[in-house]
């Protein structure tokens, strides 16, 4: 265990060295002003939890080889997708006092490499998203995104059972995953996106190092 948890640190040390290395003046847009600083590491943090949720739950559980490979690969697609929704119902209401205030933020649009990329609307769409009520409907619209709109394909059947009683799905869920798989995640989360802001403050030139 403590080797694999070393390998996967090292995973995300290395997407996150690549971030930078890509973008070799990211420490150019992170000096610019402590607004885009927050923004950059935000977009970074939501890449890093990303792989994070990869290499701590999804690999280890429902990828190939996982401890949920016995299941067909249909179903770990989907409870992966579900376990993940669960995990946003618990948190919902959290978001709520934040909503105005993310309403009323500007993206700082002349950030070069994602100037191709509809920030935007992405934006507006996590906006409508956490206005409204928690829905479990989400999981047939992720179902039918793996499906590439194939109507027979196995996970949409799967997707309409766990929907028939997603609550107790869920538990079901959680009840195949190794013990504290769920809070393992929460930890290495919080470590790596630790890791990640602390480099993107830290390759930020210091006021004397500005010409």
């Amino acid at each position: 265990n403590l080797s694999l948890r070393r390998q996967r640190q090292m995973c995300i040390r290395d997407r996150l060295e690549n971030l930078i290395n890509k973008h070799g003046d990211l420490n150019k847009i992170t000096a610019a002003d402590p607004e885009m600083t927050a923004f950059m590491a935000g977009y970074a943090s939501h890449l890093v939890l990303d792989e994070t949720w990869i290499t701590t739950v999804f690999r280890p559980n429902f990828g190939s080889g996982g401890n949920l490979s016995d299941f067909s690969s249909e179903a770990n697609l989907v409870w992966d997708r579900a376990l993940q929704l669960g995990l946003d119902q618990m948190y919902w209401e959290t978001m709520k006092p934040f909503i105005t205030d993310l309403k009323e933020y500007k993206y700082p649009g002349d950030i070069y490499f994602l100037k191709e990329e509809p920030v935007d609307e992405w934006n507006d769409w996590i906006l409508r998203l956490l206005d409204a009520e928690f829905s479990w409907n989400r999981l047939g619209f992720m179902a039918n995104r793996i499906a590439k709109g194939d109507s027979s394909h196995p996970v949409i059947g799967i997707a309409e059972e766990f929907l028939c009683d997603p609550e107790v799905g869920f538990q079901e869920i959680l009840q195949k995953l190794p013990k504290n798989t769920i809070d393992e995640f929460n930890e290495a989360a919080k470590k790596n996106i630790a890791t990640l802001v602390g480099c993107l403050l830290y390759t930020s030139p210091r006021p004397r190092d500005r010409g």
